[in-house]
């Protein structure tokens, strides 16, 4: 008769094991920084939450605001690697608002961590969000939709009086203030918003 016993997995090697703690790490860091935001979230509040020590974390990455900083490029990569708004072309310029405005949505619902970080981000002056990382990062995203909303312009498509910076703000306001002042609105207009 065969043992139908699951047989314990086989330790991991020493360089998966390593990548498996620096996520871990990277992902409760995350988790903790858009509970608490920077200032309140402590290197050892990390380390024991993640299950490892201080030096370990040091070691994977640097100090505790590089982990922040790596925590926000991350969390914003998401957003400029949108494969649904980077494959948008001149075709789809009359649905352009509304494709955007449903994957914002989609996006915020999908990681509350995104907008409480943005949050926490704003209250420290958005410091973190400097650098050669980060540049790559916004001037594609946003090359490829300005470029989509000047062509729509020369089109008629969208009024050209209203600039692409006034475009996205709007667009962005309206996805990132739903969710990020979620409860309080409800309250004041005695609706459920979720």
């Amino acid at each position: 008769m065969r043992s139908t016993a699951v047989k314990p997995a086989a330790p991991l090697p020493k360089q998966a094991r390593a990548r498996a703690t620096r996520e871990r790490i990277f992902q409760v860091a995350g988790d903790l920084f858009a509970e608490r935001g920077f200032a309140g979230t402590s290197v050892g509040d990390i380390a024991t939450a993640a299950g490892v020590n201080r030096q370990r974390l040091y070691a994977y990455f640097g100090s505790k605001r590089d982990l922040y900083r790596e925590v926000l490029i991350a969390v914003y990569a998401e957003v400029a690697h949108d494969e649904d708004l980077l494959s948008l072309t001149p075709a789809d310029l009359g649905a352009l608002t509304g494709r955007i405005v449903d994957r914002f949505f989609a996006f915020h619902e999908a990681n509350p961590r995104f907008w409480r970080l943005l949050c926490w981000e704003n209250l420290n002056g958005g410091e973190s969000l400097l650098g050669e990382d980060w540049e790559r990062l916004r001037a594609a995203y946003i090359a490829h939709l300005g470029g989509l909303y000047a062509e729509g312009q020369r089109r008629g498509v969208f009024r050209p009086e209203v600039d692409f910076t006034t475009y996205l703000l709007v667009l962005f306001s309206t996805t990132y203030f739903y969710f990020s002042n979620q409860m309080t609105i409800s309250r004041l207009l005695g609706v459920a918003l979720d």
